[in-house]
Formats: C-alpha cells, structure tokens, sequence
C-alpha cells in the first residue's frame, strides 16, 4: 500500500502503452505497471499491429483478462505518434482517469514510481515527468528545462525544488502523468508525425498553453531501449532506422516553425543544411536523401499541422498563467470593459492575450506598439490618443520587461492591471 498521508485526495489514473512487437519488453512494463505501490484504475494497452505473438503471449499470461486492461489491437502500424493519439483519445473519452500515465513499451517503472508522480499532481500542472535512467544508470530522455524568465528577470526552473521538481518545457513519451483538463484544453498529439517528435509537439503544447511542467526526481524509470544515446543519423548503428530519422528531420522542422522564432526556425533548418552536405562529403547518399526528403516535407506540410493544432487548441499557440488571471479578472469586473483596453506588446503573446480576452467577450480597443528602448516608452505613451481617453492597459510583454514598463504606466498616471506571481490582478491607478 502506498503512503497516502502524502496525498491531498485520491487521484484516479489511467495507464497508457503503446507496443509494436516487443512483447517481452511489453511484459515486463506492464507488469511494472500493474504492480505499484500506487495502482492505476485502468491500463489501455495500444498495439500497433503487431505480429510477433504480442496478443497470444498476453492471452497466456493472464493479462489480457484482468479487470484494469483495456487491450486493443489496431489494423495496421501508426506509428508511437498515432498510438498515443489513439490510446490518450481512449483515456480522456472511455475512463474517468484525473491523470493519465503513458509510456512506450520499452519503459520499466519502479515500483513507487507512479505514487511518486500523483504525490507531485497539482490541479494547473499540464505533466510531470518522471526520471529516466538507462541500464546501467546512465542518463536517457533527459528533458528540458523551462528556461522562461519570472517578473523580475531571473529563470524560475528551481521554484518547486523543495518538492523534488524541476520545471521543465518539453519531454518524451518515457513515462509521463499528463493532466486529463489539459487534454481537454489542448488536444490530442499529432497523430501523423508517426515517430519521433511527436512527444516534443506534444509536450510543448501542454506547458505552452496549459500550465508550467515538471521532472519529479523521486519517480524512477528504466528505459530499455538498445540505444541509450541522443538521436544522431551520422552514429546510428541499426540501419534499419536511418530510414526513420526522414520523421525526426521533418517533425523537428514544422514544431520549430509552430512554436519558435523565424530565426530559431532558420538556425535549425541551417544546421540540417550541414547535415546534408555532410552526408554528401561522407558518400552516404542513404542519409543525404533521408534529411532532404524530411526537410522538404516539412516545407510543404507545416501549414497542415499548424492549422491541426490550432484547431486542438481552439486557436491557441501560446498561453500562460498570467494571461489566464488577467482574463478572469477582467470577466469578473464587467466595469473594466467599459474602458478602451489597450494590449501593450505585439507578436504573438498580444495576438494570444487578444484571443483569450475575446472568448470573455471583452474587446482590445488597440495595442500600443514599441520596437524602441524602454527609455523611450514615455513617448510611445503620450501620444494624444491614448492619453486623453479613459485607458486601461494590459501589459502583455513578457517577464523580463514586465517591471519597466510598470514603472512607465505608473509614472504617467495612466490605469493599468498588475499581475503578480500568486496570480493575484488588481488594478493601479
């Protein structure tokens, strides 16, 4: 039995796998998963088709007939991208799970693992991600922090460390408690990325729009995979897999061009250009086609998945806690709308902010546009048609010159909402 003075209320959790002939891996995750501390209330197991006797080897050993397992077998391989498509789809429609668990088949928990993830849940957490080791200990899918700067500045990434959690922005399918109200607010993977990459969209997605993410250094995991290095075409050692790295060259492509810069975008593509010609200096002319087919594919088929997952997000590409705060605060003192509302900021955190504002039926009367200095964000502001109107201004810049600005609205009288970090808004001025 597990500790269950450490919980606040009892989680349910619904456990999802996603195999493809590795039933001897697939057995003793699932048993791992079946025997912990902290017991999960259903576990959908998706099998992509396979053929090396997955269904039979369950059958015998009495899986397949528990009560908790939920087996279903596709009609043809899609693919870990659209098996987590189908098993989180199943999770969030055919169980009542409050978290669900998911992992690849080739994932080994520790038998406290799980309690050690639900003993971290917090109702706006999108996921935590448990602590991946390889066989012999060593690192693997390690993710990555959230780098994100709070008000004043300074990364936030240690604030929970008390509780053994690292805030994170992004990581893989090995183990993970993904919250059923950020499902139900972000959508479901894209389930055509087949392999590799689509946990990255994924996870970014979540933390994006969802809520803040977290790794919980107590909850352990094996992850059994043959190799335990980062992806790397030039060092791949299986040449049965060079043909898949057409998915990781492509995937990588359209999420950087979903959620990062023009320049982040033009870094990454550059540095696949290398990639390439590399491939060409070395005579693999395998390779050179692999990483030209998956960049050019992710040319023509970046509008597809953006507009894909826009249509999961309900438009949204961008949201954080702020946003959300000022919002609500905003539809529960109706008052508020009666001013012209200016969005200071631009890009795509106004564009969000505006979106999110327009589903409270409150509308941005304009957007108070700076490319300048802070320095000179008292002229920006003393154009007549701002200040000789009834003004409230939502600071949507970001973080670092959350506080400058601030200061500027501050030193002209002008009215504005001030956000803190307990998400507490009030109104200055």
């Amino acid at each position: 039995m597990c500790e269950t003075h450490r919980l606040n209320k009892i989680i349910k959790v619904t456990a999802v796998v996603v195999t493809y002939n590795r039933k001897i891996l697939l057995k003793e995750c699932v048993t791992a998963i079946l025997c912990q501390s902290y017991p999960v209330e259903r576990l959908i197991i998706i099998d992509n088709a396979s053929n090396d006797g997955t269904e039979e080897m369950l059958s015998e050993c009495g899986i397949i007939n528990d009560p908790r397992v939920d087996y279903r077998k596709q009609s043809k391989n899609s693919g870990g991208a659209g098996g987590f498509y189908t098993g989180l789809d199943a999770a969030f429609k055919d169980t009542d799970g409050d978290w669900f668990w998911i992992m690849d088949d080739d994932t080994i928990p520790a038998p406290d693992a799980l309690y050690e993830l639900v003993s971290c849940c917090e109702d706006k957490i999108s996921f935590i991600a448990s602590s991946v080791f390889g066989l012999d200990g060593e690192p693997m899918n390690v993710p990555e922090l959230d780098h994100t700067p709070s008000i004043n500045g300074y990364q936030g990434w240690y604030t929970m460390l008390y509780k053994g959690m690292v805030r994170i922005s992004r990581a893989t399918f090995v183990s993970l408690l993904i919250n059923r109200m950020a499902v139900k607010e972000c959508g479901l993977p894209c389930a055509g990325f087949f392999i590799w990459g689509d946990d990255t969209e994924y996870t970014r997605r979540l933390s994006r729009i969802y809520g803040h993410a977290y790794m919980a250094g107590a909850s352990r995991v094996i992850h059994k995979r043959k190799q335990t290095g980062a992806l790397n075409i030039f060092y791949e050692d299986d040449a049965s897999r060079i043909e898949n790295y057409y998915y990781y060259y492509r995937n990588s492509l359209i999420t950087e061009y979903v959620y990062g810069t023009a320049n982040s975008w033009n870094s990454l593509y550059n540095s696949f250009v290398e990639d390439e010609k590399k491939a060409v200096s070395l005579g693999r002319s395998d390779i050179q086609e692999v990483i030209h087919d998956g960049c050019s594919d992710a040319i023509i088929e970046r509008e597809k998945y953006k507009d894909y997952i826009l249509d999961q997000t309900g438009g949204f590409l961008f949201r954080d806690q702020r946003m959300s705060d000022v919002a609500v605060f905003m539809h529960d003192n109706p008052d508020l709308a009666e001013h012209d509302i200016y969005l200071y900021g631009h890009g795509l955190y106004a564009d969000q902010m505006q979106k999110l504002l327009r589903n409270y039926e409150i509308e941005v009367k304009g957007f108070i546009v700076s490319e300048r200095k802070i320095d000179d964000l008292n002229n920006v502001l003393e154009i007549d048609e701002v200040i000789d109107k009834n003004i409230l201004v939502i600071p949507s810049v970001k973080n670092v010159f959350y506080a400058e600005i601030v200061w500027v609205l501050n030193e002209r009288n002008i009215r504005f909402i001030e956000w803190n970090e307990k998400g507490e808004c009030r109104v200055v001025n």
